[in-house]
Protein backbone atom coordinates (compact mmCIF):
# COMPACT_ATOMS: atom_id res chain seq x y z
CA UNK A 1 0.00 0.00 0.00
CA UNK A 2 1.47 3.54 -1.48
CA UNK A 3 1.93 5.81 1.84
CA UNK A 4 -0.52 9.28 0.99
CA UNK A 5 2.71 12.22 0.95
CA UNK A 6 2.34 13.66 4.55
CA UNK A 7 1.07 17.38 2.70
CA UNK A 8 -1.78 15.97 1.77
CA UNK A 9 -2.48 13.80 5.17
CA UNK A 10 -2.27 17.58 6.40
CA UNK A 11 -4.23 18.96 4.45
CA UNK A 12 -7.34 17.00 4.94
CA UNK A 13 -6.92 17.02 8.41
CA UNK A 14 -6.77 20.67 8.28
CA UNK A 15 -10.30 20.58 5.57
CA UNK A 16 -12.01 18.03 8.62
CA UNK A 17 -11.02 20.44 11.10
CA UNK A 18 -12.37 23.64 9.28
CA UNK A 19 -15.74 21.75 8.34
CA UNK A 20 -16.29 20.61 12.29
CA UNK A 21 -15.30 23.85 13.17
CA UNK A 22 -17.65 25.74 10.79
CA UNK A 23 -20.52 23.49 11.74
CA UNK A 24 -19.33 23.81 15.35
CA UNK A 25 -20.25 27.42 14.95
CA UNK A 26 -23.41 27.30 12.82
CA UNK A 27 -24.80 25.21 15.33
CA UNK A 28 -26.69 27.15 17.96
CA UNK A 29 -26.50 25.23 21.18
CA UNK A 30 -30.11 23.62 21.94
CA UNK A 31 -32.02 26.03 24.92
CA UNK A 32 -32.17 25.23 28.40
CA UNK A 33 -34.55 23.96 29.68
CA UNK A 34 -36.19 25.81 33.25
CA UNK A 35 -38.76 25.50 35.86
CA UNK A 36 -39.16 29.39 36.76
CA UNK A 37 -40.88 29.85 40.42
CA UNK A 38 -42.05 33.18 38.70
CA UNK A 39 -44.18 32.61 35.79
CA UNK A 40 -46.38 35.65 35.78
CA UNK A 41 -46.74 36.95 32.51
CA UNK A 42 -44.52 39.99 32.49
CA UNK A 43 -41.22 37.38 33.43
CA UNK A 44 -42.30 35.29 29.67
CA UNK A 45 -41.78 35.60 25.87
CA UNK A 46 -44.15 33.92 24.21
CA UNK A 47 -44.22 32.63 20.37
CA UNK A 48 -47.63 31.07 18.99
CA UNK A 49 -48.42 29.34 16.04
CA UNK A 50 -52.28 29.17 14.43
CA UNK A 51 -52.52 26.45 12.09
CA UNK A 52 -55.77 27.37 9.97
CA UNK A 53 -56.07 24.25 7.75
CA UNK A 54 -59.21 25.47 5.79
CA UNK A 55 -59.79 22.02 4.37
CA UNK A 56 -60.36 20.08 7.52
CA UNK A 57 -63.67 18.35 7.74
CA UNK A 58 -63.59 18.99 11.67
CA UNK A 59 -63.32 22.76 11.28
CA UNK A 60 -60.50 22.60 14.25
CA UNK A 61 -57.45 25.12 14.74
CA UNK A 62 -54.13 23.99 16.09
CA UNK A 63 -52.82 26.84 18.12
CA UNK A 64 -49.70 26.12 19.94
CA UNK A 65 -47.29 27.72 22.32
CA UNK A 66 -44.00 28.10 23.61
CA UNK A 67 -42.77 30.35 26.05
CA UNK A 68 -38.98 31.34 27.73
CA UNK A 69 -38.32 33.84 30.86
CA UNK A 70 -36.84 36.62 31.17
CA UNK A 71 -34.95 35.35 34.42
CA UNK A 72 -32.39 34.87 32.59
CA UNK A 73 -30.13 35.87 29.92
CA UNK A 74 -29.57 32.37 28.56
CA UNK A 75 -31.79 30.94 25.64
CA UNK A 76 -34.22 28.75 27.12
CA UNK A 77 -37.49 26.71 27.22
CA UNK A 78 -40.04 27.69 30.28
CA UNK A 79 -41.22 24.55 31.75
CA UNK A 80 -44.47 24.37 33.84
CA UNK A 81 -45.41 22.31 36.51
CA UNK A 82 -48.34 23.81 38.52
CA UNK A 83 -51.63 23.07 38.25
CA UNK A 84 -52.97 26.69 38.49
CA UNK A 85 -50.83 27.58 35.23
CA UNK A 86 -52.79 27.49 32.41
CA UNK A 87 -54.32 28.73 29.47
CA UNK A 88 -57.39 29.75 27.70
CA UNK A 89 -58.33 29.31 23.94
CA UNK A 90 -61.53 29.79 22.18
CA UNK A 91 -62.74 28.27 25.51
CA UNK A 92 -60.38 25.47 25.48
CA UNK A 93 -58.83 24.83 28.58
CA UNK A 94 -55.41 23.59 29.16
CA UNK A 95 -53.13 23.06 31.96
CA UNK A 96 -49.70 23.98 30.72
CA UNK A 97 -47.03 20.97 31.72
CA UNK A 98 -43.62 20.32 31.47
CA UNK A 99 -42.99 20.36 27.85
CA UNK A 100 -41.50 22.54 25.36
CA UNK A 101 -44.65 23.39 23.21
CA UNK A 102 -48.35 23.56 24.06
CA UNK A 103 -51.34 22.32 21.54
CA UNK A 104 -54.32 23.00 21.62
CA UNK A 105 -56.96 22.21 19.28
CA UNK A 106 -59.90 24.88 18.86
CA UNK A 107 -62.55 25.88 16.33
CA UNK A 108 -61.86 27.99 13.40
CA UNK A 109 -62.72 31.70 13.65
CA UNK A 110 -61.53 35.03 15.57
CA UNK A 111 -59.00 32.99 18.06
CA UNK A 112 -58.11 34.94 21.56
CA UNK A 113 -55.83 33.18 24.46
CA UNK A 114 -55.81 34.36 28.35
CA UNK A 115 -53.46 32.75 30.48
CA UNK A 116 -53.08 32.38 34.19
CA UNK A 117 -49.39 32.45 35.89
CA UNK A 118 -47.86 31.35 39.20
CA UNK A 119 -45.85 33.20 41.92
CA UNK A 120 -43.85 31.39 44.48
CA UNK A 121 -47.06 28.92 44.53
CA UNK A 122 -49.74 31.33 44.19
CA UNK A 123 -52.02 31.30 41.17
CA UNK A 124 -52.25 34.89 39.62
CA UNK A 125 -55.51 36.67 37.82
CA UNK A 126 -55.75 35.86 33.86
CA UNK A 127 -54.71 37.64 31.57
CA UNK A 128 -54.82 38.77 27.72
CA UNK A 129 -52.76 36.82 26.10
CA UNK A 130 -53.65 37.97 22.55
CA UNK A 131 -57.05 38.59 20.31
CA UNK A 132 -56.56 37.87 16.43
CA UNK A 133 -58.98 38.02 13.73
CA UNK A 134 -60.14 35.78 11.43
CA UNK A 135 -58.77 36.03 7.87
CA UNK A 136 -60.76 35.41 4.84
CA UNK A 137 -61.74 31.75 3.99
CA UNK A 138 -59.40 31.51 0.55
CA UNK A 139 -61.40 29.28 -0.82
CA UNK A 140 -59.32 28.23 -4.10
CA UNK A 141 -60.84 28.48 -7.55
CA UNK A 142 -59.82 26.09 -9.96
CA UNK A 143 -56.92 27.40 -11.80
CA UNK A 144 -56.08 29.02 -15.59
CA UNK A 145 -53.44 27.00 -17.11
CA UNK A 146 -51.14 28.46 -20.12
CA UNK A 147 -48.32 27.51 -21.56
CA UNK A 148 -46.47 30.27 -19.52
CA UNK A 149 -47.64 29.43 -15.94
CA UNK A 150 -51.05 29.19 -14.11
CA UNK A 151 -53.11 31.75 -12.04
CA UNK A 152 -55.72 30.83 -9.18
CA UNK A 153 -58.56 32.93 -7.81
CA UNK A 154 -59.24 33.32 -4.17
CA UNK A 155 -60.94 35.41 -1.88
CA UNK A 156 -57.83 38.22 -0.65
CA UNK A 157 -57.57 39.75 2.67
CA UNK A 158 -58.66 43.43 3.26
CA UNK A 159 -55.07 44.64 3.92
CA UNK A 160 -51.58 43.62 2.57
CA UNK A 161 -50.43 42.59 5.87
CA UNK A 162 -49.70 39.12 5.37
CA UNK A 163 -48.28 37.61 2.23
CA UNK A 164 -49.44 34.18 0.02
CA UNK A 165 -47.37 31.46 -1.68
CA UNK A 166 -49.03 29.23 -3.91
CA UNK A 167 -47.57 25.13 -5.14
CA UNK A 168 -48.80 23.39 -7.48
CA UNK A 169 -48.58 19.33 -7.24
CA UNK A 170 -49.31 16.06 -8.93
CA UNK A 171 -50.03 12.66 -7.89
CA UNK A 172 -46.93 11.08 -10.11
CA UNK A 173 -44.50 12.24 -7.30
CA UNK A 174 -43.39 14.71 -9.98
CA UNK A 175 -41.17 18.06 -9.03
CA UNK A 176 -43.81 20.27 -7.23
CA UNK A 177 -44.11 23.87 -8.76
CA UNK A 178 -43.85 26.74 -6.56
CA UNK A 179 -44.33 30.29 -6.87
CA UNK A 180 -43.14 33.41 -5.39
CA UNK A 181 -44.64 35.03 -2.32
CA UNK A 182 -47.25 37.96 -2.82
CA UNK A 183 -49.24 40.29 -0.78
CA UNK A 184 -52.57 37.99 0.28
CA UNK A 185 -55.16 41.15 -0.87
CA UNK A 186 -54.62 40.93 -4.78
CA UNK A 187 -57.45 37.85 -5.09
CA UNK A 188 -55.42 36.07 -7.87
CA UNK A 189 -52.42 34.36 -7.26
CA UNK A 190 -50.11 33.75 -10.67
CA UNK A 191 -47.34 30.96 -10.74
CA UNK A 192 -44.54 29.25 -13.19
CA UNK A 193 -45.41 27.35 -16.39
CA UNK A 194 -46.90 23.26 -14.66
CA UNK A 195 -45.59 21.63 -18.05
CA UNK A 196 -43.76 19.07 -15.92
CA UNK A 197 -47.14 17.95 -13.89
CA UNK A 198 -49.31 15.36 -14.80
CA UNK A 199 -52.83 13.72 -13.87
CA UNK A 200 -54.36 14.16 -10.88
CA UNK A 201 -53.18 16.96 -8.40
CA UNK A 202 -53.66 20.15 -6.43
CA UNK A 203 -52.43 23.89 -6.18
CA UNK A 204 -52.37 24.53 -2.14
CA UNK A 205 -52.02 28.71 -1.14
CA UNK A 206 -50.33 29.19 2.34
CA UNK A 207 -51.16 32.49 3.76
CA UNK A 208 -48.55 33.75 6.49
CA UNK A 209 -49.21 36.20 8.62
CA UNK A 210 -46.30 38.05 11.33
CA UNK A 211 -46.20 39.61 14.40
CA UNK A 212 -43.47 40.14 16.10
CA UNK A 213 -43.96 42.32 19.02
CA UNK A 214 -47.70 42.40 19.49
CA UNK A 215 -48.80 44.64 22.65
CA UNK A 216 -49.48 42.05 25.52
CA UNK A 217 -49.09 41.99 29.25
CA UNK A 218 -45.87 39.49 28.09
CA UNK A 219 -42.54 40.65 27.73
CA UNK A 220 -42.60 39.87 24.19
CA UNK A 221 -45.16 38.12 22.22
CA UNK A 222 -44.64 36.64 18.26
CA UNK A 223 -47.85 35.33 16.72
CA UNK A 224 -47.49 33.86 13.43
CA UNK A 225 -50.91 32.96 11.72
CA UNK A 226 -50.69 30.12 8.97
CA UNK A 227 -53.88 29.39 6.38
CA UNK A 228 -53.99 26.06 4.39
CA UNK A 229 -56.41 26.09 1.57
CA UNK A 230 -56.34 23.55 -1.65
CA UNK A 231 -58.01 22.89 -4.25
CA UNK A 232 -57.46 19.65 -7.01
CA UNK A 233 -56.90 20.26 -10.80
CA UNK A 234 -56.23 17.73 -13.62
CA UNK A 235 -52.91 18.32 -15.11
CA UNK A 236 -53.00 17.60 -18.76
CA UNK A 237 -49.62 18.10 -21.42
Amino acid sequence: MRRKPRALVLALCCVALFACTVQAATDPPDPIKVTPADTSSGTLDVEVTILENQDATDHKTTITLSFSTTAIDEQNTALFNNPNEEVICNTVKQQLAVSVSHVLHVPRGDYSCVYSGNKNGVALPYVRMFVIRARSELSPQLPTVTRDGFSIEYTPDSDGMCTLLGKAEDKAQDPPVQGKQVPSNLGVYSGPSTSGLRGEGDVFLTRTCIWQNLPSAFARMEVTYVSLASVEVEWTR
